[in-house]
């Protein structure tokens, strides 16, 4: 099934080639990906080593036995370790795909688990949780008769996986209050300055139409410009002024799509300050302009 996805690296919009259900192994990658958001659930699972991902505001730094669930529409962008480089697996589907099964059994599950964030497995839960993503691997690569069905009982019993540790979480019943210690999975907290990194990204995120400076972001994050410059580069793996434009470009997009506004109305409440700018600034992140890609999108 085709479907529209934004990347960066590709130069804007195309189609798409994941179907309603997919599931992916990737070895050891040591690049850093493009900023990229799709209209479908991915759920990434580091099987080995350690990868960082930023996703919207937030930074995620995920371990070996540790998945992030990404909902559709959510912008993000991987870095992967030089030195303990990430072997992964990431299932994603659809909505449409998975919600014909879920309604006749827990209606709410994708609104309640499949939320952005963080969760992971230790010990038997974890050899558990992998092993069902291999059989769902070898399923995908099968495609016989039963495997449609097969398909959807091993994804229900991951989901049922993650739900309970969603529910643990809530009761107090992972970390330092787990019931046995086989089971433990708890968040290792951000260095300081990652931090104070993330709560600017986050001042950004939520402030994007106002006229923001990298001192007030640096100010926000408690830290000198020149410092704060360095390190978000590094935490986020965007520069400030790239990830400001990123957040602005998004929002746009989402306006153009889905509201009435003029381009030049849209400009400014996303907070360009030239509609010329914002033109400039859309084409080359997205390899079309404004009226283009609201042309594009509507067909």
């Amino acid at each position: 099934m085709g479907q529209k996805v934004f990347d960066s690296g590709r130069n804007g919009f195309y189609r798409d080639t994941v179907r309603d259900f997919d599931i992916v192994f990737k070895d050891k990658q040591t690049f850093m990906g493009s900023s990229h958001y799709h209209p479908y659930f991915e759920i990434c699972c580091v099987k080995n080593g350690q990868c960082r991902i930023f996703v919207e505001h937030k930074l995620f730094v995920v371990r070996e036995g540790e998945i992030v669930i990404l909902p559709p529409s959510t912008l993000h962008r991987n870095q992967y370790e030089q030195k303990s480089p990430a072997e992964r697996i990431n299932l994603s589907f659809t909505r449409e795909f998975i919600e014909p099964v879920l309604n006749c059994i827990m209606p709410d599950f994708l609104e309640k688990v499949m939320v952005l964030g963080k969760s992971g497995f230790c010990g038997s839960e974890r050899e558990r949780f992998f092993g069902l993503l291999d059989l769902l691997l070898r399923e995908r690569q099968k495609g016989d008769f039963y495997g449609e069905m097969k398909v959807y009982g091993l994804l229900l019993s991951l989901f049922s996986m993650i739900g309970e540790n969603c529910l643990n979480a809530k009761n107090g019943k992972n970390g330092e209050n787990a019931e046995s210690s086989e089971s433990v999975w708890k968040e290792e907290p951000l260095d300081p300055a990652a931090a104070g990194v993330q709560e600017a990204a986050k001042f950004i995120f939520e402030n994007y139409a106002d006229r923001i400076t990298l001192e007030k972001a640096a100010e926000v994050a408690g830290m000198c410009p020149t410092y704060f410059s360095r390190k978000f580069s590094e935490v986020t793996g965007y520069g400030f002024k790239e990830y400001l434009t990123n957040v602005r470009l998004k929002h746009s997009q989402e306006m153009l799509v889905s509201g009435t506004l003029t381009v030049t109305q849209i400009a400014f409440a996303c907070g360009f300050g030239d509609a010329n700018y914002f033109g400039d600034a859309f084409r080359k992140h997205t390899g079309c302009s404004p009226r283009e890609f609201r042309k594009k999108w509507k067909k």
